[in-house]
């Protein structure tokens, strides 16, 4: 009789750790997939921005544009009440870290690219990138077009929040840009997409395009 209770003891026990072991390896997974994703759309986002840097303002043409959103799942929108076509059209791009958000993993982080087409080619490329970290809110939208009179090739204009941190900054620049212009302006940090927890430095957002002791 104490044999067979040892037994049943035993096979109780080793019943108690299997189940404990499975609802170990469940709860990896679940915590898991999240991350995943986030790795994901952090990989798909930059292969995506590379695509749309290559592309040449004023001589890049409208196919260019639609091959690079078939690619990433771009969308088209119209300018106007006519239609997307060669003509005038808009190709956005979206990029957020959903499950990682969903889970309460990650802050809410989102990248938006559009690619803008006039007369046939593309005349515009815009981004905006942004992290909504509890009390460390920053996004940074960046515009570039052809050169034109008047325009500087890089300007850039920050709003600060009340104790003077910047939240957000307003990257304006034309395809005359320098090298170095052009890096400033594209630093920032896509990381923040699939990264456990986010980006709670509003630094990783800005890159470097702020100006200096901004």
């Amino acid at each position: 009789m104490r044999v067979r209770r040892a037994k049943l003891g035993v096979a109780s026990l080793w019943i108690t750790h299997a189940r404990l072991g499975f609802a170990g390896v469940a709860i990896a997974v679940i915590a898991a997939v999240p991350l995943v994703h986030g790795q994901y759309v952090q990989y798909k986002a930059a292969r995506c921005m590379d695509q749309v840097l290559s592309l040449r303002l004023g001589q890049s043409t409208f196919l260019d544009a639609q091959r690079i959103g078939h690619q990433f799942g771009g969308t088209q929108q119209a300018f106007d009440r006519e239609g997307c076509s060669a003509e005038s059209c808009v190709i956005a791009f979206q990029f957020r870290n959903t499950w990682l958000e969903f889970y309460r993993l990650s802050p809410p982080t989102e990248l938006d690219v559009g690619v803008s087409v006039l007369h046939g080619v593309v005349v515009a490329r815009h981004v905006n990138y942004l992290s909504a970290a509890p009390g460390a809110y920053a996004s940074i939208y960046i515009t570039e077009q052809e050169p034109a009179p008047g325009t500087p090739n890089f300007r850039v204009h920050v709003l600060t929040t009340l104790t003077g941190e910047p939240k957000k900054a307003t990257v304006s620049l034309t395809s005359a840009a320098t090298a170095e212009e052009r890096h400033r302006a594209y630093s920032f940090d896509l990381r923040c997409l699939g990264r456990l927890g986010g980006c709670k430095e509003r630094s990783r957002i800005f890159g470097s395009a702020l100006p200096a002791g901004g």
